[in-house]
């Protein structure tokens, strides 16, 4: 199991996102940016965190809506940020063949054609 240490070592606390999309902790404003799928963030509930090397971080749950340098600046998207899939780096599975023996495979996937539909119940 893979434990981020950056996002258990540091100072974290909730704040509410003001009308202008700005978070404040301490004396920093982090202006947060639009986020897909949503107009503003004004309202929202939000954890701030401070990490050890000054930089801050705002997450809603398990989502990072931000990340800025010690001053309140954004950081660029790939600075302070490890990949979202551990395992991005592996190449995609490779598909199946039919072994040559038996021409079908152990577990058909869900997709494989069934064959044809026999009647139920009682026929005359």
């Amino acid at each position: 199991m893979l434990v981020d240490l950056d996002q258990i070592l540091c100072l974290a606390e909730d704040r509410t996102v003001g009308q202008d999309n700005v978070v404040v902790l301490d004396t920093v404003a982090l202006q947060l940016a639009k986020q897909p799928g949503r107009r503003s963030c004004a309202g929202r509930r939000v954890n701030v965190r401070r990490h050890l090397n000054g930089q801050h971080s705002v997450w809603h749950g398990t989502r990072c809506l931000g990340r800025y340098d010690p001053g309140g600046r954004p950081l660029a998207r790939s600075e302070g940020r490890r990949p979202k899939n551990a395992r991005a780096h592996l190449p995609l599975q490779a598909t199946w063949t039919p072994s040559p023996i038996s021409g079908y495979p152990p577990n058909p996937p869900s997709r494989w054609p069934r064959g044809p539909r026999l009647p139920v119940g009682p026929t005359d």
